[in-house]
């Protein structure tokens, strides 16, 4: 059985700044993002069976929490 856990509130998104300290002189930050509202408990159980990422209450909105991954991005990847 599977479970889709993200709809309009999740996103993969990739950033790409200019970095003269690099070797290609650009960093590229990719992650994953999902926003719930009031739902800390469930995006916590995510984290939890990805075994990364974190879970933070968004400032500046009421009630809404976000599950943030940065880096191993493949199974979420191939989760998908």
């Amino acid at each position: 059985m599977v479970i889709w856990f993200t709809d309009a509130e999740g996103c993969f998104n990739v950033k790409i700044d200019k970095r003269s300290n690099t070797v290609t002189g650009f960093r590229v930050m990719v992650r994953f993002n999902l926003d719930q509202k009031n739902s800390e408990y469930t995006l916590l159980h995510i984290n939890t069976n990805f075994g990364y990422g974190t879970v933070s209450l968004r400032s500046g909105t009421n009630g809404v929490y976000r599950y943030q991954v940065t880096s191993g991005l493949m199974p979420i990847r191939n989760y998908f």
